[in-house]
């Protein structure tokens, strides 16, 4: 039997919110070193910078959803495909004191993942003016991400991981409002991160 009008129940939609993509910065990472120790960030007095040359990229920050997802790509020359890199991830969250009123915020960090990363076959569309725009040469799409270390809460998630596809992660940010990476060059020439809240 069907409702009546004043019986009908509200209809909500459920599901994934629609989030784009996005790029931080036009720049790519070049850095060929060291990344940074895991304890580096535990406690700050301000936010690191997004720095390319070092490889350090601040997103954020975000809204308190649980969980963000990370695409990698990459170049080197004419052809990247098989070139390789390394990244590292904090979670950075905000240390307050209620009796000092609004003010000062610091930052507590923690490291969640550390990885490898492998540039596939697939290249990122040659007309973007978002990915291909930051360098001359041919940008491809990081298809194999292998996590070496995983601090997370839940265990770092994988997904669309295949031969010459776009491999994406997803991890729990457990509330912090920011995520630094760190991206380290193999042998690619540049290694750029998108990202989105899901």
């Amino acid at each position: 039997m069907a409702l009546g009008r004043s019986q009908r129940i509200s209809q909500v939609g459920l599901g994934t919110p629609q989030v784009p993509w996005s790029r931080l910065n036009v720049a790519l990472s070049t850095f060929n070193g060291t990344l940074d120790a895991l304890g580096l960030y535990s406690h700050l007095v301000a936010l690191p910078a997004t720095d390319p040359a070092n490889g350090r990229y601040l997103l954020g920050p975000f809204e308190p959803n649980n969980l963000v997802a990370l695409k990698f790509h990459g170049t080197h020359g004419s052809e990247a495909n098989d070139k390789t890199g390394t990244f590292r991830v904090w979670l950075l969250s905000e240390l307050i004191a209620p009796w000092l009123g609004d003010g000062p915020v610091e930052y507590m960090g923690d490291p969640v993942i550390d990885g490898n990363l492998v540039i596939g076959n697939t290249t990122v569309n040659t007309s973007s003016k978002i990915i291909t725009g930051a360098s001359a040469n041919l940008h491809k799409w990081v298809d194999t991400i292998n996590v070496t270390n995983d601090y997370t809460r839940d265990g770092v998630v994988k997904i669309g991981a295949a031969t010459d596809g776009a491999a994406t992660i997803t991890f729990d940010k457990v509330g912090a409002p920011y995520v630094l990476v760190q991206l380290e060059l193999g042998d690619a020439t540049g290694l750029g991160v998108c990202f989105r809240e899901v």
